[in-house]
């Protein structure tokens, strides 16, 4: 089975931001140099491109000697100390850490506020190694929202659709939402009240039949 020119960069990228590979992997294997340099070259442009411009802006740090004498002090070489973090990771000892788990690490960490080069890499790696492998679930995800989205329902907006669509996921996993206290809240906010001030569940069955019959109702 042949593999698209889209699946051979992913895998590349994949190779390229995995802990236990990066750069090294290539060279174990025994690629010829071109095809290092391609695979290096196309996950540095996707980096410089796409992520690097997300971090906040700031000056290069620059260092000069610590002599006391400030005419010494100005006339010393300059040294930039700023490093690339696509290229230091690259070049970084592998290790047999979970990437998943790494780049998280990484991505969550304090920074008072700031976003720093190393997160948008971390922000860039997680979206390449959690990609999926088949499009199952993308096409399980689609036909979902088929459902949410009906005739009836045609004013949803984006924002609905994505909350009504991951909590339909959720709920799927099991112990994810709990679902007795979903129910008690929903219909302690949309329920319609008696003159006694007892709430009544409303009907559903408009929308049982937009559902194909299915029953909405949370057992305990």
């Amino acid at each position: 089975m042949s593999l698209s020119v889209v699946e051979c960069l992913l895998i590349n990228f994949i190779l390229v931001l995995h802990p236990k590979y990066r750069r090294h992997y290539f060279e174990r294997e025994l690629w010829e140099q071109a095809w290092i340099d391609t695979a290096v070259s196309a996950a540095r442009d996707v980096w410089n491109k796409h992520y690097r411009t997300r971090a906040t802006v700031s000056l290069p740090s620059i260092s000069r000697s610590n002599s006391s004498d400030l005419f010494a002090a100005l006339h010393a070489p300059v040294i930039e100390t700023i490093c690339d973090p696509f290229d230091e990771f690259i070049a970084g000892s592998i290790s047999n850490d979970d990437p998943i788990q790494y780049w998280t690490q990484i991505a969550s960490s304090s920074s008072n506020g700031v976003i720093t080069a190393r997160q948008t890499l971390a922000e860039m790696a997680l979206d390449f190694l959690s990609a999926s492998a088949t499009s199952t679930d993308v096409e399980r995800l689609f036909s979902n929202s088929g459902l949410i989205v009906a005739k009836r329902r045609y004013n949803l907006t984006p924002k609905h659709i994505q909350q009504s669509t991951m909590l339909n996921n959720w709920i799927r996993v099991g112990s994810v939402v709990p679902r007795v206290a979903c129910a008690k809240k929903l219909n302690t906010k949309y329920g319609k009240k008696k003159e006694g001030g007892q709430e009544e569940e409303e009907e559903d069955s408009e929308d049982d039949e937009m559902d194909g019959g299915e029953s909405t109702e949370v057992s305990d």
